[in-house]
């Protein structure tokens, strides 16, 4: 071999070390070579988490190995090129999932938080949970409020109890009618009653009263360690909302102008936030630590918190579209629906909600707002739902039949 050749193959054999260590170099950097664009980018990557385990997941049609993941429940998929992928999802007896996601460079795209609907249904001759707010019983005839043990059936006149220790304990003698009653939220002894000149709490167990507010509240509500209640002043067509710390046995008002009757107050489960319900169906939302009022529709309803208390559900009958309000960044996502909505129940992960049209038909939705939305119908013809989140297991029963329930849990 002459020195020209030796040259020659050294030059060869050195260029191709340079390509391929370069190669090596942008390869372990996540740099690729775009054949499309005919140049180099940076890629990007997708991580997916499911449930239930072992779903066959296909992007852009093609199959990804999903071993490895937690439990066979997630996957993380890399070195894409920036661009919009499709990720579809699906298992045998679930409803598949699709989803259109945009991979950009350096960054990771998550699709998480994902549930296939299961497809079978089981007859359920379980009951339904009972809370204390079903031992609350109102006879329309008679203007008269019960008070129904769960354990033992057993029925008590809560009108009459109040009357009686009115009389007994605070020396205000006379019959007066109840207004509203409401469970203690967490003294399962205890009642909250309004009168047409004050807001109590009795004790059914020890048969005691305790006065807390002078005036008739409009709507009232309990949670955590508070009772909030709206108070209205028709003369000047103003209301306030009042709280009381049934711990620190304190009153304070959390806002003063609040222009016509409030006629349904929901707390979140945090307890940081307050929606109100207007009589004319103006929907708004009071934050408690900033003092601050929101309006978030004019004419909403079926209004539901979801479990972390980040987001509010309502049905906007105005525009006939389902919202899902972003508390934080106070942020809303549009889900249009071609009946108007009976019930509206979350699921205990925050991101789902089951949906009861007035057709009939029952939905999961998925409150991830990228196309296509995730809302499969699950069941038809149904005039009754309830979704036990402990158990996390929907209950629905169609007229004339018996519960049947729809498992969550794989």
């Amino acid at each position: 071999m002459t020195i020209k050749t030796r040259q020659r193959l050294f030059y060869f054999l050195a260029l191709i070390f340079i390509v391929l260590g370069g190669s090596a170099i942008l390869y372990s950097q996540g740099i690729r070579f775009d054949f499309h664009n005919f140049t180099f980018r940076k890629t990007g990557g997708i991580y997916i988490s499911v449930t239930p385990a072992d779903v066959r997941i296909l992007l852009n049609e093609r199959p990804i190995d999903t071993n490895g993941g937690i439990f066979n429940k997630s996957v993380f998929v890399s070195n894409l090129l920036p661009g919009q992928y499709a990720v579809r999802i699906q298992k045998n007896e679930y409803y598949p999932y699709r989803k259109q996601v945009v991979v950009e460079s350096g960054r990771v795209t998550e699709v998480t938080n994902v549930i296939l609907a299961p497809q079978t249904e089981i007859v359920s001759a379980q009951p339904v949970e009972r809370t204390i707010e079903d031992a609350i019983i109102f006879h329309s005839n008679t203007n008269t409020y019960f008070f129904r043990d769960i354990a033992s059936g057993a029925l008590l006149n809560v009108n009459l109890l109040f009357n009686n220790l009115k009389e007994r304990e605070l020396g205000l003698p006379g019959i007066v009618p109840l207004t509203m009653t409401a469970p203690h939220p967490f003294d399962a002894r205890k009642l909250i009653v309004s009168s047409e000149q004050a807001l109590y709490i009795i004790d059914i167990q020890r048969l005691a009263i305790n006065l807390i507010h002078e005036k008739k509240p409009t709507n009232l509500a309990a949670q955590g360690v508070e009772i909030i209640w709206a108070e209205y002043d028709k003369k000047n067509n103003v209301g306030a909302i009042y709280s009381y710390n049934l711990l620190l046995r304190t009153k304070h008002i959390l806002s003063d102008a609040i222009y016509g009757i409030t006629e349904k107050l929901t707390i979140s489960p945090s307890s940081k936030y307050v929606v109100l319900q207007q009589a004319g169906g103006e929907l708004s939302i009071l934050k408690k630590q900033e003092g601050e009022l929101v309006l978030l529709s004019q004419n909403a309803l079926r209004v539901s918190f979801a479990p972390d208390s980040r987001h509010i559900a309502f049905f906007d009958e105005d525009q006939q579209d389902m919202i899902i309000y972003n508390i934080l960044s106070s942020a809303e996502t549009r889900f249009p629906l071609d009946s108007p909505v009976k019930d509206i129940s979350w699921h205990r992960d925050s991101a789902h909600i089951f949906l009861r049209t007035e057709n009939g038909a029952v939905y999961f939705l998925d409150i991830d707002s990228r196309a296509p939305i995730y809302a499969p119908r699950i069941a038809e013809d149904i005039s009754a739902m309830e979704y036990a989140l402990a158990e996390n297991i929907l209950f629905i029963r169609s007229e004339g039949e018996l519960w049947r329930a729809i498992d969550f849990n794989f």
